[in-house]
């Protein structure tokens, strides 16, 4: 009887894609090695008889297909419900962001296979709706094997062969080497998968090799060489490897670019205050008052006296020696030579200010800034409250002379806290005025774009969330007019209310922060729901009233004589679904609120589930069994995050266009990107040697994305039309963040729906596709409900040009993000976050580890799974 290896066809090399013979012409012309690849049509093995187990394992998975199994409703984010863990037959999941499971059988009563291939692969990959059923044939042992279906051609023209002709998908495969660990559950992720390809069932279009044109670093503001090497060094958004030199100390260079931005007042006359602040989106509810002449003079002797500690801070000390006389008048002679910008200048900055915080962190009351009534408090905070705001609000402006401003001033400023918080640790605790200090500086540090900074940052962040938690602020408080008990005036009234309103949003300010940064810095939250028993913030009306008669009169005329819940009573009540079935409006507030608990969900689950996502060779049963659970957990989440979208589409405020509504879309959006991909994940395979190995052992994280592809093209294009619509001033200033995580996201998604093989650039969509642009199509258009429940439509990017361009190129969605990003390049975080996308496509588009001229269309971006 033939083989058969006989039997079989010759078909294209393991290098080719069109060859039928080996070797093939393509090789010898390129003078490589030409390695014939297994066939996948293949004759049935008469006899039924297997020698050993191995062999069985070969014929059954080897050189047979198999389909793939992909449980999905046609609910928009459905997802599968767990094995009952007291099942005899109880499911061990290859992946634990997907549902997968294999049960265990017994060949020959000894090894323990996964033979029966409708128990183990079929259980976790979907047959093709429109064929019918592989049959089973038995073979002596009483094992079974799956014989191809019927109808379904598995030559190389099916190698894309995830979705052959229909939204359901099915797998041929290539080269498996399966391995079963001792518990009887098959390791996918030890399988080989050499070149293969997913087909979506879309339109496919391929992109060119040769990278955009221009598409290079830059560093738009000319800074040292200390500041733009640390760049290289920041401990998030490592989406490349890190690099290998030494980190640069930034601190000194900080200083002295504020002792030189401060020389001379001459340096701000080429800033265009003008042209800049027309480019402000003010709120209409908040003024700047003017700098006058002893507020400046007050800023310029505390900026004088903070530059003075920092500079003798960096002096060489030691038991035996201190700063002599000479060393400490020269620092004296260089802070006295200072001066402050012009009063306009430093209004303008404050208006920035008022722009980039107070739409996200309202806590300015009265709706009027005024640096003179603050410095008139006299408190040891009020003066560097003030630097603070002027720090931030320099951060957005793109001239030299601001950005060093800036980071001077947030060096200094980190010094005077931490020298404060070392001094008065025990009056802090209950000052608000140093917590409202801490809050400005973890924003600026956080996203102004320096390591040392963004570090010290996070550092100190669980400190300051301490001591807000030991201060007693979060504690319950009863409602100042009930306490009054009417026999305050109107006007004392104002006041105490006021100071208990500034409480309330100092610390749901610090929630949304605490929020933010656990989201883009990859951390759980600190704060705790069950802790956050302080009412929450009061209407805006009310915060933003300039006069007592005008707060009574809204006071009593409005819903707003019942104290706000606090965020422990109203999560409570949306949990239980009190909030959908309640006739109430839920405020935008409320809403983004509601967010921050349901981050700290998905953050633990998903920390702990990337644990379990590469290796379950070890992995006790009982272990897997938590892992279960906890997909349960996540799929609750998921439920969570749709009712939320139900309260905000039937609240007040959908499709406003305030920009704190569309932040609170924004993270609802990244959110729930999180239930689906784990970023940290995804930058542990970017940093990767594009052609390396290791990359290609991810199977299981493959499935994932293309099963999820739709929802995550979906919410990544709504962060993007939500951010581009944002009037530039009026976005967080975490924005460059967001971009990042969508461009990463997208990335590997059209990776794992194109596999490797990428061939000559297609024209794009023609006119009569049915295209839907994923950044300008809003929720609410049918085309969004098609796309995610019956997957119509290819999925494409609108570009600033106008131009369309299909997602199932990997680099759209990157080069997309850059030019986004080219348009507003005002902070160091946006600058670094850009040339982070640019250097991650260099390095994917084409390999240091061959010359451009052999690369191979099969090896382009090296995403071979």
């Amino acid at each position: 009887m033939p083989s058969d290896n006989e039997l079989r066809t010759a078909i294209a090399c393991s290098r080719c894609a069109k060859a039928k013979q080996v070797p093939c012409t393509r090789c010898k012309q390129k003078r490589v090695h030409c390695e014939s690849r297994a066939t996948r049509r293949y004759a049935s093995q008469s006899n039924g008889s297997f020698s050993s187990s191995k062999d069985f394992v070969n014929h059954t998975f080897v050189n047979k297909p198999f389909s793939v199994r992909q449980q999905r409703s046609e609910e928009l984010l459905t997802w599968d419900n767990p094995p009952d863990a007291t099942s005899p037959h109880r499911h061990s999941p290859i992946d634990p962001w997907i549902t997968n499971s294999l049960d265990q059988n017994t060949v020959n009563g000894n090894d323990a296979l996964p033979v029966s291939a409708d128990d183990t692969i079929e259980s976790f990959v979907i047959r093709d709706p429109l064929k019918q059923s592989p049959r089973r044939e038995d073979v002596t042992n009483g094992a079974e094997y799956i014989l191809p279906m019927e109808g379904l051609d598995y030559t190389q023209d099916h190698s894309d062969y995830f979705l052959p002709q229909s939204p359901s998908r099915s797998v041929a495969p290539s080269a498996l080497n399966v391995t079963q660990t001792a518990n009887g559950i098959i390791d996918v992720d030890s399988l080989d998968f050499h070149s293969t390809t997913l087909d979506t069932g879309l339109p496919t279009v391929r992109p060119a090799p040769p990278p955009k044109p221009g598409l290079t670093v830059k560093h738009v503001v000319p800074e040292s060489t200390a500041i733009i090497s640390a760049q290289e060094h920041w401990s998030c958004f490592t989406c490349n490897p890190a690099s290998k030199e030494p980190c640069p100390e930034t601190a000194s260079a900080h200083i002295d670019g504020l002792i030189e931005a401060l020389k001379t007042q001459d340096v701000w006359d080429s800033l265009d205050i003008q042209q800049a602040e027309s480019d402000l989106s003010m709120s209409r509810a908040v003024s700047t008052g003017p700098v006058v002449r002893n507020v400046r003079d007050k800023l310029l002797e505390y900026t004088k006296q903070l530059l003075r500690n920092a500079m003798e801070a960096r002096l060489p000390r030691s038991p035996t020696r201190t700063p002599d006389e000479a060393e400490l008048e020269s620092i004296y002679n260089s802070t006295e030579q200072i001066v402050l910008p012009p009063p306009h200048v430093l209004r303008y900055f404050l208006r920035a200010f008022v722009c980039v915080s107070e739409p996200f962190y309202s806590t300015i009351p009265a709706g009027v800034l005024s640096p003179e009534s603050i410095l008139n408090e006299g408190t040891v905070h009020s003066q560097l409250l003030v630097l603070l705001m002027l720090a931030q609000g320099a951060m957005t402006n793109p001239s030299v002379e601001a950005r060093l401003l800036s980071s001077g001033l947030t060096e200094i400023c980190r010094i005077a806290l931490n020298q404060v918080m070392e001094r008065e640790v025990f009056i802090i605790r209950v000052d608000t005025g140093f917590l409202c200090n801490a809050l400005h500086y973890l924003n600026l540090a956080s996203w102004g774009g320096d390591k040392s900074h963004m570090d010290v940052a996070i550092g100190q962040r669980g400190i300051y969330m301490s001591m807000l938690q030991m201060s007693g602020i979060l504690e319950p408080r009863e409602d100042v007019v009930a306490k009054s008990g009417g026999a305050w005036d109107v006007e004392k009234l104002w006041r105490a209310w006021k100071e208990e309103e500034i409480r309330r949003r100092l610390v749901y300010s610090w929630v949304n922060v605490d929020q933010e940064v656990s989201m883009f810095y990859d951390t759980t939250p600190l704060l705790s729901v069950g802790n956050l028993r302080l009412a929450m913030p009061s209407a805006d009306v009310l915060w933003q009233s300039t006069s007592a008669a005008d707060w009574w009169s809204l006071y009593e005329s409005g819903d707003h004589i019942t104290q706000p819940p606090t965020l422990n009573d109203l999560f409570k009540q949306f949990m239980d679904d009190g909030l959908l079935n309640s006739a109430r409006d839920i405020p935008a507030s409320h809403l983004r609120l509601l967010l921050h608990p349901l981050q700290g969900l998905c953050s633990h689950l998903g920390q702990y589930l990337t644990i379990f996502s590469t290796n379950y060779a070890a992995t006790p049963s009982s272990r897997l069994i938590a892992t279960c659970t906890s997909r349960t957990r996540l799929d609750d989440v998921r439920s969570l995050l749709r009712q939320w979208w139900m309260l905000y589409t039937r609240s007040a405020v959908v499709s406003s266009p305030d920009p704190a509504v569309s932040t609170a879309l924004v993270m609802y959006h990244l959110i729930s990107l999180g239930t689906l991909l784990c970023v940290s994940e995804v930058e542990a395979l970017l940093r990767q040697d594009p052609v390396s190995e290791p990359f290609r052992q991810h199977f299981n994280l493959r499935i994932r994305l293309v099963e999820s592809a739709e929802e995550i093209y979906f919410h990544c294009g709504q962060v993007l039309r939500l951010l581009c619509l944002l009037k530039r001033s009026a976005r967080p200033i975490w924005w460059p963040a967001a971009l990042y995580r969508v461009a990463l996201m997208s990335f590997m998604t059209s990776a794992a729906r194109a596999g490797s093989l990428f061939g000559p650039a297609s024209p794009g969509p023609s006119k009569g596709d049915n295209v839907l642009s994923i950044n300008t199509a809003p929720p609410e258009d049918p085309a969004i409900g098609r796309f995610l429940k019956l997957r119509e439509g290819i999925p494409t990017i609108t570009k600033r040009d106008g131009a369309v361009a299909s997602v199932d190129m990997p680099e759209t969605v990157i080069e997309y993000c850059i030019d986004v990003l080219d348009e507003d390049l005002t902070t160091r975080m946006a600058e670094g976050i850009r040339n982070r996308l640019v250097r991650l496509m260099q390095r994917w588009m084409f390999s240091d580890h061959q010359d451009q001229d052999d690369i191979d269309t099969n090896d382009y971006y090296g995403l071979t799974f």
